[in-house]
């Protein structure tokens, strides 16, 4: 069973005050923020990252976004393998008005040189989703895989979760937003909610 949220709450909400299934990798507070019932960053030259904490995710995942709102310099996307709060670690895909990039992260730290990087050719209302099989990273754009980055294969997160990412440069303005969350297994239906753990437990 997928996994989903369309990020409608009051505007200035923080993701984590949204709902507490979600967790900052990188990022806290009100980094990553609700506006007009979307998911933006909160101003200039902010970064944000938080992954899905309420399910047991195997290690074929997928994570996918509707790009609402794509501005110049701002990007929005998507994120695998994140390795729990505050650790920094995952892989994303995100796009802008000019590129889509596929990048590693490392405690915080983002491997710009080593990324999977085209020229954008996404628009608004387009479906953003990256998937991972064994150790490789693939992205597709309207479920299609024509001019998007080069897949990334690494080893270097085993397990973790899907999350988002948004970020500006500084003097870009906030007007990314990505809407319509959604992540799973590949496998369909494999995710266990923590909270259906606790009743399996409880034997109910």
């Amino acid at each position: 069973m997928a996994i989903t949220d369309a990020f409608t709450d009051t505007n200035g909400t923080g993701i984590t005050a949204h709902n507490a299934a979600w967790a900052y990798v990188y990022g806290s507070g009100t980094d990553l923020q609700i506006q007009s019932n979307r998911l933006r960053v909160s101003g200039d030259g902010v970064d944000g990252i938080a992954q899905r904490t309420d399910g047991t995710f195997p290690a074929d995942q997928y994570a996918q976004i509707v790009l609402s709102q794509l501005a110049a310099g701002q990007l929005i996307g998507i994120a695998l393998g994140c390795q729990g709060a505050g650790s920094g670690d995952c892989v994303i895909a995100a796009a802008d008005l000019d590129d889509v990039v596929l990048v590693q992260v490392t405690n915080g730290v983002f491997d710009w040189g080593g990324a999977n990087t085209v020229a954008s050719t996404v628009s608004n209302g387009g479906t953003l989703r990256l998937t991972r099989v064994g150790n490789t990273y693939t992205v597709t754009y309207n479920g299609s895989t024509d001019n998007m980055p080069s897949p990334m294969v690494t080893a270097s997160f085993s397990g973790g979760s899907p999350g988002v990412y948004a970020m500006n440069d500084s003097g870009n303005g906030t007007t990314a937003a990505l809407d319509d969350f959604e992540c799973s297994d590949l496998a369909g239906g494999a995710v266990l909610r923590k909270n259906s753990l606790l009743r399996m437990f409880a034997g109910r």
